[in-house]
């Protein structure tokens, strides 16, 4: 893969750079695995991006500038890393179409955060206004529609139907958890299984879904399609906890504010875990919810049940499994560089504070 200094330039916001930081506080072999695989999907990286830069629905309304609003925010494209990296895993040269797949995994994504942000009445993403502060409700939910339709055109000219079929199996799993959690809106009592319904629907499916198409467009036969769709499952869940877990933590710095999920009426796994240990916070979070401003001590007695260390665990497990089935997967059919890259990718993405 070729690299250039430009190249280095325009991924400096994808995820890789934020993980190495995360490495360099860990292991410095990760450190050097993980500026590898930035150089090697490099080019990548960089089409990615423009791919997404140059995306248009609805050319000329307020729609198409709702989703360039989204789009242009360049996020940790998490999700399209493991899309490429997934079709990379056997030992054919990576395909075009594997490129196509992932920015339709990003569109997908786009499409669930305009549609979230109205519902959740979100005022803050990746430092900046959200899409329907800007544009309004109805702009940011035909906006989001557009994005959806856009990915879905995008994964039906991959030729491939049981990549399409799974991707609407996924996003009818991924409407079901959010009528869940709209459901639960306001409902300030701990239950983890509501909890990891609602983390496995909204974001697991679209990892598992990522992971084993990327391994299908990539050749892989069904039961290495499996294993990659446990692995992103897994992964899903994990990264859900940290995504909790950082809004938390002292010195995060994640575009959001402090408790914002909770105002919004959404119990993250760190706070049921700290409500578990120490019930009377449970008053405090309702208040909180009900609008009333935020005591410092609270984050503080947050900290002290050891919810959020707990928390840190409980991902870095959720990485171990994701790590583990990869390790599952045999020898002769799989490019065995590909998956050590792959697995320094979860490790990091378990310990990022951002």
């Amino acid at each position: 893969m070729r690299a250039s200094t430009e190249v280095r330039s325009i991924i400096q916001t994808a995820t890789l750079p934020a993980l190495q930081n995360v490495a360099k506080r860990h292991s410095p072999t990760l450190v050097s695995r993980l500026a590898e695989l930035r150089l090697w999907l490099a080019n990548d990286l960089r089409e990615l991006e423009a791919w997404l830069s140059t995306t248009s629905v609805a050319p000329g309304t307020s729609a198409n500038l709702a989703t360039a609003h989204m789009l242009l925010q360049k996020g940790k494209r998490l999700r399209a890393l493991v899309t490429m990296l997934a079709a990379r895993l056997t030992k054919n040269s990576f395909p075009d179409r594997a490129l196509q797949l992932a920015v339709a995994v990003e569109l997908v994504h786009a499409a669930t955060l305009l549609h979230d942000d109205v519902i959740d009445e979100s005022q803050m993403r990746r430092d900046a206004p959200t899409a329907h502060i800007l544009y309004g409700n109805s702009v940011s939910i035909l906006a989001g529609d557009a994005v959806l339709v856009e990915a879905l055109r995008l994964v039906a000219d991959l030729g491939n139907l049981a990549v399409v079929t799974d991707l609407l199996d996924s996003l009818q799993k991924i409407v079901a958890a959010e009528a869940l959690q709209l459901d639960r809106r306001g409902s300030i009592t701990p239950d983890r299984q509501i909890y990891l319904q609602v983390a496995e629907g909204k974001t697991a499916t679209l990892f598992g879904w990522a992971l084993a198409s990327g391994a299908a467009i990539g050749g892989s036969d069904s039961a290495t399609c499996a294993i990659m769709r446990a692995a992103g499952r897994e992964l899903g869940v994990g990264f859900q906890m940290i995504d909790d877990l950082v809004d938390l933590a002292p010195g995060a710095n994640t575009g959001k504010d402090t408790f914002s999920d909770i105002r919004e009426g959404k119990f993250t796994w760190p706070l049921i875990l700290a409500a578990e240990i120490d019930p009377d916070l449970i008053s405090s979070f309702q208040r909180v919810a009900n609008g009333e401003a935020l005591h410092e001590d609270l984050v503080r007695r947050v900290i002290a049940t050891g919810a959020l260390a707990e928390t840190k665990r409980e991902a870095a497990l959720c990485g171990s499994r994701a790590i583990a089935l990869l390790e599952q997967l045999p020898r002769v059919d799989i490019d065995i560089e590909t998956r050590a890259r792959f697995c320094d990718l979860i490790a990091a993405a378990m310990e990022r504070q951002a």
